[in-house]
């Protein structure tokens, strides 16, 4: 388990998701959307999600909803199934 764990960083790392993540602890929000931007278009969930936390509450950026909708739907496209619930549900 402990070296799926160091893989894991390892990657997030070398793909640069580990800078952008610094960046962004850090408060600096400028270079975490320069480096955040380019792994989420290339499909990268957590760097998605951070850009959609980003424009949510216009960390670096001004509050956008639509942008904060969209990068939040590229991270997590389909709502969970949870066996005998309708997915609509989960909507409201």
């Amino acid at each position: 388990m402990l070296a799926m764990f160091w893989v894991w960083v390892n990657i997030a790392l070398a793909d640069g998701f580990g800078d952008a993540l610094s960046a962004y602890d850090a408060g600096d929000y400028d270079a975490a959307l320069r480096l955040l931007r380019p792994l989420a278009e290339r499909g990268h969930a957590d760097a998605q999600f951070r850009l959609g936390t980003m424009f949510d509450n216009g960390l670096g950026v001004p509050v956008d909803p639509t942008q904060a909708e969209y990068w939040y739907n590229q991270a997590c496209p389909r709502p969970a199934t949870i066996p005998g619930m309708d997915p609509n549900e989960l909507q409201r």
